[in-house]
């Protein structure tokens, strides 16, 4: 990573030699981006579990842009098809329109090309690497068969490099499978290491607002403006709760866990909402104790989950690993529970709108309407 910011540094002086200073500019921001993503590599407390994570990150980028290279081919493909059959009908192709599809030909092609460079650097992906330089060698082709006024060549030579670009998905599909069967058990320690965390500091924000809700009741001033700062703590702990949901949601290391999460943090930022508009009674600290009950369970359920497959039984269907389905399950019926307690509420939650109006734009969109 070190040598590939330090060839990206000497374009941009190459550059600044040449007075290109909008491409030295443009760079220079990338630089900056891979600086600091190194910089959080070398600082991390596990640097293989971040290494591995960032891996599926650029797998799972790559995935989707080759995703997008093969839906450009399919349509350029019948686009050149469609010219074909005018042609052989006797019917004039415009030098231009034969030129338009040719330079969108170019784009796909450089767009493949962009992706065989960083499946090269994610190394040791040859099988993703050589049916891409293949797709990139057939797109040429038929950005010259375009050239010489020959779309059928170039249908032919297209539908090739949508095969090879399949190839090269099927292989990075492959390995982004791998790794986050490698993750897995990493992943489990930090999603419990993180429901701790929360839960730690959950039970400090309750206790300080138990403590300053008899005082607030009777209007002191000192006590409100104490129970106000406890928003930026539970905010924290809300923003925690975000940083677990995007590592389930990129390692799909569950299914039921993202919704459940996503509850978890709607209530903590009504929480939150609360203590900023300096309400701290009994109604405040029931949600933040239902939420304390949340994680606890949560920490429960995961902690029996077991992924190494050892002495598990196996589901006879799907084969699937037991352990965790009924984890799954688990959690399904702790949101069911939850959704019914909320339908209850339902009729007077004007305490909710009052809580979420306390809350900055970009916190309200998370608890929605």
């Amino acid at each position: 990573r070190e040598q590939q910011i330090m060839e990206q540094m000497k374009e941009v002086l190459d550059k600044l030699s040449a007075r290109d200073l909008q491409f030295a500019s443009e760079e220079s921001k990338q630089i900056l981006v891979k600086l600091t993503e190194l910089r959080n590599l070398l600082t991390a407390t596990d640097l293989e579990f971040q290494l591995q994570l960032e891996r599926l990150r650029q797998l799972q980028a790559a995935i989707g842009k080759v995703d997008q290279a093969i839906k450009e081919e399919k349509q350029q493909q019948k686009h050149s098809s469609s010219l074909e059959e005018l042609m052989k009908k006797g019917t004039e192709v415009k030098p231009a329109t034969l030129a338009e599809a040719k330079k969108d030909q170019e784009k796909n092609r450089e767009r493949t090309d962009e992706v065989a460079k960083t499946v090269k650097e994610l190394g040791n992906l040859e099988a993703a690497f050589t049916p891409l330089s293949g797709a990139s060698q057939s797109m040429s082709g038929a950005e010259g068969a375009l050239g010489g006024s020959k779309p059928g060549d170039a249908s032919s030579k297209q539908g090739d490099a949508t095969k090879k670009l399949q190839e090269a998905r099927d292989q990075l599909e492959k390995e982004r499978q791998k790794v986050i069967a490698e993750l897995q058990k990493q992943i489990k320690r930090v999603i419990l290491e993180n429901l701790q965390d929360m839960l730690d500091r959950q039970t400090g924000v309750r206790q300080a607002t138990e403590t300053l809700s008899p005082r607030v009741a009777k209007g002191e001033r000192a006590a409100v403006q104490q129970l106000m700062q406890l928003e930026k703590p539970e905010e924290n702990i809300a923003a925690i709760c975000q940083q677990t949901l995007d590592l389930v949601n990129e390692t799909e290391f569950s299914v039921a866990l993202p919704p459940a999460l996503e509850n978890l943090q709607r209530n903590m930022l009504y929480v939150a909402g609360d203590v900023k508009g300096g309400r701290g009674d009994q109604r405040v600290i029931a949600t933040e104790l239902g939420i304390e009950q949340d994680l606890r369970d949560l920490l429960e359920t995961f902690k029996d989950m077991s992924l190494d497959g050892n002495g598990e039984s196996k589901c006879k269907g799907c084969k699937g690993n037991k352990n965790k389905l009924l984890a799954e399950l688990k959690v399904v019926r702790m949101l069911q529970l939850r959704v019914n307690q909320q339908t209850l509420d339902a009729d007077g939650d004007a305490h909710r709108m009052a809580a979420a109006a306390e809350l900055p734009a970009d916190l309200r969109e998370k608890i929605g309407k």
